[in-house]
Parts: C-alpha cells; sequence; structure tokens
C-alpha cells in the first residue's frame, strides 16, 4: 500500500495541469502586480446555454496599493432566434455587484508591516498549514465571496494575520493568529527566526444558500463550528543556494453540539453502527512536524522547494481541514468528523520554477489508509509567461479534495475545481486566448434551474493595454 502512495505522490507532483488565479472568466488572470486595462470579448458555453458577450478589466498598481475591476456583460444566444438577455446570475445573491471588485491590495506579504488583500481568497495558508492550507473562499465563480486577508506587525518582533472569508454576514468563516519572535533580535540567524503563533478560528455561516438559491436555516455549521492551535517554526539554514525550515503545530477541532445531536439522530436510526461514529463523539485533535526546504539547483536557471510534513491524529479530527473543498459543503465536510478514525498521515508539496518562466506545482495530503472516512486531498498546477514563445503565458489549477479512492483523483465531480486556460499577446495590443473552468454555476437541467458542478468553456479575443511602468513600493 504504501508503495502505491508514493508512487502516487510522486506521479502526481510531476502532473502538469496549467495554474490558476484566475480572476476572470476569460482574459487571463489578473496579475496583481501590473497596470493593465484589458477588454477580453468572446464565447462563454455555461452546461448547455451558449453566451457571448465581453468583460471590461482595468488594473492599477500605484506603489503599495493594486486593485483590478471585472464588469462582465453576457448575452443568452437563443437558439430559436428570440431576443437575446442579459445574464445576470453574477450580480446575484451573496456580495451582489459588490462583487465586480476583483481585489484591492494594500502592501505584500512578509515585506511590509502593514498587508491586506480585499477580494477573492485563494490558496490561503495559515500558521504552518495544519489547520487551513489551500483554502479558497472561490469554489462558485458566479456566486464570488468578497473576503479578506490581512497581516500586521506592530512591532519586529510581534505581529497578527488572519481572514474572513465573506463580507455577506457576520458569522462566516475567521481566524486570527497572533505570533512572536521572542529573539528577533538575537545575534545568532537561527535564534533571531524562531516564531511561535496562536490560531483561534471560528465558523458560524448564517448566510448558507440551496441549489435554488434560497437561504438554509438548518445546517450543522450554523450553530458555530471553532478551532484552536499553537505552531512553531525555526529556520536552521539559509544562504542563497539553500534554505531549511522547520516547523510543527497542534490544532483542536472542537466539540459541535449540532454535530453531536446529527449523530444522535443517526445511532437512533442505525442502532448497529460500528467504528468512530459509535465510541462517543468528542473533540479531535492532532499534530504535524515537517520540514520546508527552498534550494537553487541551478541560479537564474532552475529553483525547486519542497514541503514535507508527518501527520499524527485522533478520531473526529482532519488534517488541513479548512481547504478549498471546504466551503463547497460545509455540512458534508463537518459529517465527516463523526467517522474519522485515529490515523496518520503525509503532507508533500514540491515547486520547481524553470528560467523564471515556468512555475510548477503539486501537493498531496493522504492517509496511510485512503478512505471515504479518511480522504485525500491533492492540487496540482502550473504557470507560464512568455513560455513556450514569447507573449504566450498558460495558467491553471486543479484541485481535488475529499478524495476517499485515489482511482478517482482525475475525475470532475462535486469535490473537484478546476481552471485552466492560455493567452498570446500580439500586436503589442491584442490578446487571443481560451479559459476552461469546472466550478459551481446555475445551469438549466430538463428546464428546472438548479446550482451545480458544470463547466464554461470560454475562447475570446480582446484588447490588452498596458498603463506604462509601475510605480516600486518603498
Amino acid at each position: 500500500m504504501k508503495k502505491n502512495i508514493y508512487l502516487f505522490l510522486f506521479t502526481a507532483l510531476f502532473w502538469m495541469i496549467p495554474d490558476a488565479q484566475a480572476q476572470t472568466q476569460f482574459g487571463g488572470t489578473l496579475n496583481d502586480s501590473l497596470s493593465a486595462f484589458q477588454i477580453p470579448v468572446g464565447y462563454t458555453r455555461i452546461g448547455n446555454q451558449d453566451y457571448f458577450g465581453f468583460r471590461i478589466q482595468p488594473q492599477l498598481r500605484l506603489g503599495k496599493l493594486g486593485f483590478g475591476i471585472n464588469i462582465p456583460v453576457l448575452f443568452k444566444v437563443n437558439k430559436d432566434n428570440e431576443d437575446n438577455t442579459v445574464r445576470n446570475e453574477e450580480y446575484q445573491n451573496g456580495s451582489g455587484s459588490f462583487r465586480l471588485l476583483s481585489y484591492f491590495r494594500y502592501g505584500v506579504r512578509d515585506k511590509h508591516k502593514l498587508y491586506f488583500r480585499f477580494g477573492e481568497l485563494d490558496q490561503l495558508r495559515l500558521g504552518q498549514g495544519f489547520l487551513v492550507n489551500n483554502y479558497t473562499n472561490g469554489t462558485s465563480f458566479e456566486r464570488r465571496k468578497v473576503g479578506i486577508i490581512f497581516d500586521v506587525k506592530p512591532k519586529e518582533f510581534l505581529g497578527v494575520e488572519g481572514f474572513y472569508s465573506d463580507f455577506n454576514g457576520f458569522s462566516n468563516l475567521f481566524l486570527i493568529r497572533p505570533y512572536v519572535k521572542p529573539f528577533v533580535n538575537a545575534k545568532s540567524a537561527v535564534a533571531s527566526s524562531i516564531q511561535f503563533g496562536v490560531s483561534f478560528l471560528k465558523d458560524g455561516d448564517v448566510n448558507r444558500y440551496d441549489s435554488t438559491g434560497a437561504r438554509q436555516d438548518t445546517r450543522i455549521v450554523g450553530d458555530g463550528f471553532s478551532a484552536l492551535s499553537v505552531d512553531g517554526g525555526v529556520t536552521v539554514s539559509k544562504s542563497d543556494l539553500f534554505q531549511l525550515r522547520l516547523y510543527g503545530q497542534y490544532a483542536i477541532l472542537n466539540k459541535s453540539q449540532a454535530l453531536q445531536d446529527s449523530i444522535n439522530n443517526y445511532l437512533l436510526e442505525n442502532p448497529d453502527a460500528t467504528g468512530p461514529i459509535a465510541n462517543g463523539y468528542n473533540a479531535g485533535s492532532g499534530f504535524s512536524i515537517g520540514a520546508d526546504a527552498q534550494i537553487t539547483v541551478v541560479p537564474e536557471q532552475f529553483d525547486v522547494r519542497i514541503r514535507l510534513e508527518r501527520l499524527f491524529y485522533s478520531e473526529h479530527f482532519l488534517p488541513q481541514f479548512f481547504d478549498a473543498v471546504y466551503e463547497i459543503d460545509k455540512d458534508a465536510k463537518i459529517w465527516r468528523l463523526a467517522n474519522a478514525p485515529q490515523i496518520q498521515g503525509t503532507y508533500g508539496s514540491l515547486t520547481a520554477t524553470i528560467l523564471k518562466k515556468l512555475t510548477i506545482t503539486g501537493s498531496l495530503q493522504i492517509p496511510d489508509q485512503v478512505t471515504d472516512a479518511s480522504p485525500a486531498f491533492i492540487r496540482l498546477s502550473t504557470s507560464a509567461n512568455d513560455f513556450p514563445i514569447k507573449g504566450m503565458t498558460i495558467h491553471g489549477n486543479y484541485i481535488k479534495g475529499n478524495l476517499g479512492n485515489l482511482a478517482d483523483a482525475f475525475t470532475l465531480d462535486n469535490n473537484a475545481l478546476l481552471m485552466a486556460g492560455f493567452r498570446y499577446h500580439f500586436l503589442k495590443l491584442f490578446m487571443i486566448g481560451a479559459d476552461y473552468r469546472w466550478t459551481f454555476a446555475r445551469v438549466e437541467v430538463d428546464g428546472i434551474d438548479t446550482f451545480e458542478a458544470t463547466k464554461y468553456i470560454t475562447p475570446y479575443f480582446g484588447i490588452y493595454i498596458p498603463l506604462g511602468s509601475d510605480k516600486k513600493e518603498k
């Protein structure tokens, strides 16, 4: 079994699929380090319905400030030649028109004393990642959420970081992590790098919507779900060619009374149930120890970053619980804790950068025994700029969570998210490209509107105008 796990990890890390910070439906990514104005015009297929339209996407960076806007105008292409209608689903539910702001950013994380980014949250890792890793609030493209991530350092030895998942409500997923570097002024580089943090997380999520868009009032997470953790890390080696950091984290998923009530109802209906669900539900806990290495194999040509950690956890606990698929169905994920066994696992990630143009990343969180009760998680991505030819960019991201069988690792279903595309710039002001998404959207099935995982396919042509040189941050 272990041989198969390591073989799968090796092949997964090197399987290449285009990367994904995609903030746009078409026109590629909004790279918040650039200033530009673009209008992609194209055809879009969402489910089985065709649309034609464009997006207005200005983006500006001024020193520490950066923001991007994404205004969609899509017209339904009616097959029986009736009048076209504007698609307005992206303006409805949740944050509504406020989502036209792709992001607003101040500062650069780990560089400035004050950093925050307002908008869609993607690929978040807080603390050492044992509690929150690869988290995104963007599981639905057209019901994009507006959240915030922040990192504030009032003193050189003291800071606080955290995020809030969705401003459409006051009880959504929130994490705050104060941290300290107690020996920051020590003469020893190793001692000065030591950091400790404490995290508190809570999710009340009073604004859940079902597949029809109606608000749900009966759910597990709505009664509150919380977690605590402590973590620490130290850089034991740092040079231009090699850096090595060691870290660890302990976390508790607090007991949920709503989950206890659901378990009690289940046991009444299934008195012969066995396993963790029948052993008595309590808070679950676990810890991880790991190493993070950055290696310059060939200066300016080839760099790699390797992260590897061992995971240990009790019944009713799942590591990296708040990940990219958490927002798809929170209740279903919390219910998995009822049957989660005591087990160990491994997390590994590998990022390779070639010629500073091509970046490939793969990560896999995998228990020693993969089952529906102890699932795996996989993420694969790549991004390329001016590669393989000048003027071309490639971007994409594939995520699969709640993976109870490795044979289903590359099956697109309700536990998968995929964003991929390419773009080619020519004649300085023009671009052509295509995007593909597997995401959650409102579609029509057998004449009935429903909200489900579906595909977006969008070829496009457009105008791209760079807005001059960006001002450097100070």
